[in-house]
Formats: C-alpha cells, sequence, structure tokens
C-alpha cells in the first residue's frame, strides 16, 4: 500500500513539478526508508534458548525495501504448526514451551514459542513458529507440551500441532484437542491412535485419569438426593 501510494505521489510530483508537492514527496521517501528499515531489523529478531541450543526466528517480514528475500527455508531445521481451537476462552497469554523428541530417544532443549511483539495463540488462530539447531532429530516421533499460568486469560484449548521437516518435508501431526492446564506436561505421539491398554506412554495417561477424576468427582450435597459435581467452578468450560 505504501508503495503505491508512494509511487502515485512521485506522478504527480513530475506532472506538477511544484516544489511543495517535491518536499512532500521527499518526506514521503524519508519516511518510507524508516518504516522499511524498522522492519527488516524485526523481521532479523532471532530468540536465544538455553545458552543458543535452540533458535527460533521471527520471519513474518520476509523481504527488505528492495524486494529481495531476507529470509530462506535452508536456515530453519523444523517449521512448528500450533492451532488454537476455536471455543470460548480458547486463546492464551501464557508462556508456553516444547521438546520435541525422536524415536530413537533424542531429544531438542526447551523451546519456548513466542514471538516478540506478536499476540500468539488466539483463539482459532494457526502459529507457525521456525526451528533451527535441531536437525539432529531425523524423526519427531513425540511431542511434549506445557504452559505455565501466567498470563490474565491463561487457559489454551489446542487442536492440534503440525511439525514439517524442511530438509526432508516429511510433516508430523500431533492430535491434541484438549485443554491444556497449567504446569502439566502433555506427551502426544504422532497421529496418537492407540487403545488405552497399549498406551506407550501409560505414566501420563495414569496422571491425566487421575486429573479427571478429580475434576468430575461426585458429591451427594442432600441427603438422599441425586450426586452432583463435587466443585464444577473448576472445571474449563
Amino acid at each position: 500500500m505504501l508503495r503505491s501510494y508512494l509511487t502515485r505521489v512521485q506522478c504527480f510530483a513530475r506532472a506538477c513539478n511544484r516544489p511543495s508537492v517535491n518536499c512532500f514527496k521527499r518526506g514521503t521517501v524519508a519516511l518510507y526508508s524508516k518504516v522499511s528499515h524498522v522492519t527488516s531489523v524485526f523481521a532479523n529478531v532471532t530468540r536465544f534458548h538455553n545458552g543458543g541450543q535452540c533458535r527460533l526466528f521471527q520471519t513474518a517480514v520476509q523481504a527488505n525495501s528492495d524486494g529481495r528475500n531476507i529470509f530462506s527455508y535452508s536456515d530453519i531445521d523444523y517449521v512448528l504448526s500450533v492451532k488454537t481451537g476455536d471455543q470460548l476462552h480458547s486463546g492464551t497469554d501464557a508462556n508456553v514451551n516444547i521438546i520435541l523428541h525422536s524415536e530413537t530417544g533424542e531429544k531438542s532443549d526447551p523451546i519456548q514459542l513466542d514471538y516478540f511483539f506478536r499476540d500468539d495463540f488466539e483463539r482459532g488462530q494457526l502459529d507457525v513458529f521456525q526451528v533451527k539447531n535441531i536437525a539432529q532429530l531425523k524423526d519427531i516421533h513425540k511431542v511434549e507440551l506445557w504452559r505455565d499460568g501466567n498470563g490474565v486469560a491463561s487457559d489454551w484449548f489446542v487442536d492440534y500441532i503440525e511439525i514439517e521437516s524442511v530438509g526432508s518435508r516429511k510433516r508430523f501431526l500431533f492430535p491434541f484437542f484438549r485443554w491444556i492446564k497449567a504446569d502439566r506436561r502433555y506427551v502426544i505421539r504422532h497421529m496418537d491412535n492407540c487403545l488405552p491398554q497399549d498406551d506407550p506412554e501409560p505414566r501420563f495417561r495414569n496422571e491425566e485419569m487421575g486429573y479427571k477424576r478429580k475434576d468430575y468427582e461426585c458429591a451427594m450435597k442432600i441427603d438422599g438426593g441425586p450426586a452432583q459435581m463435587h466443585e464444577l467452578q473448576d472445571i474449563v468450560t
């Protein structure tokens, strides 16, 4: 939009050859140059995690003022897409972290999924992150996800996480479709389709069942009356 506006101003100035218009044109050019420089700086913002073991790149702006690409897929190893559900209050302002696990037992360092100057994980939103320095993970077998309780609205419902390997072009899908509660770690495997008795992560399933039993605990609040929820206010709706 700013480019086309500047072009129209330049054409008008050449046609009229008026000093006031030329002065306005020069001011517009100066303003455009400053804006282009600032956006280029923010496009190259890099987040370092755990002493630089994993890098998270913000690439919302991918071209500088000359139209040249300032981001290349050769700079990253994996692309993470996180889909937040569209349920009421499903977005979050909490800090979100993830660990990627390979089938051979290797894993990445904790990666904080966060972009500067951007409101991540809003209701119904798809957030895309690029991660570097974990090329040793050949195939992503499972992910470990958790959040804290920071922020005014920390509740979070995740539909799925999709991870694409830039080198092999393989994609790995991790279906969540659940509320992510604070300070609980959720381990989801690729496609995550197995019977409960065949779950390769029984510890996490047992923990989840324990949380559900507590959330849906019943009590008879009136003698001879029907069973009711013990603490309905603790259940995320």
